[in-house]
């Protein structure tokens, strides 16, 4: 059979900022993967399954010159349904951080799912099903959030950040994304997790729950080794960090848990059933518990009212 043709080319980024001009190599070079078009070239109004259109954000002009043009995001996500259908990844915390200052947090926030959740994957992201009672943020706020923080030339920078930006239901490909920088050592096309890049590029181990602040945080540090350098002699080679077999037969034991508790209907799914595995979770102190009002950044939109249409 004659092999599909090659994905097209994606243009090179032509930056407009200063902070777009020093990241447009490792834009471009995430923009060179094979997989690029496939996993960020979404159309424009395609709707998710909750009848969510995605969105670009505006150009780039007046409106967003003092704000941050490099930004680092990871999201957790549960998965929801509606009668047969299932939302896989419904957005239930979203963590920025600024780009040029890693300390700085732009927002992290509990994000209400619209849907019923089935799992909450507690043993992946540590949230449970008490931490959405009362959070009245949403995935409207949320993108009224990004899209009035973001502009066409903003960097996002992440692990697997597409999966990030079709949560939130955004449409960019101004990305520097490490999943698709680096592969495992000794492999064509093997993924490094965050865990290995950390202890690799940043010397440092993760803990054994995601936290979304740290993970975004971790993602910019690992990537930023690679700023300013000839990206031909980096060394895109990633070992895999020391226990990666153990924790690789943990998180199967926990799909095949999953798969089994999702073959029950939705109500009968018990939210908290990774509560009593040794990974605890703890909200870092900075986190919004999604209740309380929400600051964007010079502006107070209540977490209980419509994003400005």
């Amino acid at each position: 059979p004659t092999p599909p043709p090659p994905p097209p080319a994606y243009e090179p980024f032509e930056a407009r900022t200063e902070e777009g001009k020093i990241w447009a190599p490792l834009v471009n070079r995430t923009r060179a993967h094979p997989a690029f078009c496939s996993r960020f070239c979404q159309p424009v109004g395609k709707k998710s399954p909750e009848g969510t259109a995605h969105v670009r954000p505006r150009a780039y002009g007046p409106w967003c010159e003092d704000h941050p043009h490099v930004i680092a995001i990871d999201c957790e996500m549960v998965e929801c349904r509606r009668g047969q259908t299932v939302l896989p990844d419904a957005l239930c915390r979203i963590s920025v951080v600024n780009g040029l200052r890693p300390e700085e947090v732009l927002i992290d926030t509990l994000v209400r799912p619209e849907w019923e959740v089935g799992d909450c994957r507690t043993f992946v992201n540590g949230i449970e099903r008490k931490h959405l009672e009362n959070v009245r943020f949403t995935l409207e706020h949320a993108r009224e959030f990004m899209l009035s923080l973001m502009s066409d030339q903003t960097v996002v920078v992440g692990h697997a950040v597409d999966n990030d930006l079709k949560s939130l239901r955004i449409f960019h490909d101004v990305c520097v994304d490490s999943a698709l920088l680096y592969t495992v050592k000794g492999t064509q096309n093997r993924t490094p997790s965050l865990r290995d890049l950390s202890v690799a590029l940043c010397n440092k181990t993760m803990p054994e729950t995601h936290d979304s602040v740290n993970d975004a945080r971790t993602a910019l540090l690992a990537i930023k080794t690679a700023v300013g350098k000839d990206l031909d002699k980096e060394d895109w080679e990633i070992p895999r960090a020391p226990g990666h077999e153990e924790r690789r037969a943990e998180k199967l034991r926990y799909h095949r848990m999953s798969r089994s508790l999702s073959r029950t209907p939705p109500r009968r799914v018990n939210g908290l059933q990774h509560q009593n595995r040794s990974h605890s979770y703890h909200f870092c102190d900075h986190i919004n518990d999604g209740g309380n009002d929400q600051i964007h950044g010079n502006r107070n939109i209540p977490a209980n009212s419509k994003p400005d249409q």
